[in-house]
């Protein structure tokens, strides 16, 4: 399993997607800004928030890192979705009115 993220790390990205931005902006009804106001469920809980029970997250095309097994270098990437949520649907964690943990 990947190591915990910081709070500091899960608001920063290495690359930005101007499509899965725009994939953001039209599936949410709310004004939530793509890498802002959008994460992933780790990013999410790494930020001190948890998803709100019975909320659904939008799926996204991201690329993940191949390593060559010897060397342990990246040699390409390979496409996977990631499911994201926007900023409405968590609560901090703590909060008396979120009852999804």
């Amino acid at each position: 399993m990947a190591e915990k993220m910081t709070a500091a790390q899960a608001v920063r990205f290495d690359r930005y997607s101007s499509t899965n931005a725009g994939i953001v902006a039209i599936s949410f009804e709310c004004d939530c800004v793509p890498y802002e106001d959008v994460f992933t469920y780790r990013r999410w809980m790494a930020q001190g928030f948890q998803v709100q029970k019975g909320e659904k997250a939008i799926k996204i095309t991201t690329y993940r890192p191949i390593k060559d097994k010897d060397t342990d270098e990246i040699v390409g990437k390979a496409p996977t979705t990631s499911a994201v949520f926007c900023r409405h649907q968590v609560a901090e964690i703590g909060d008396p009115g979120n009852a999804s943990y």
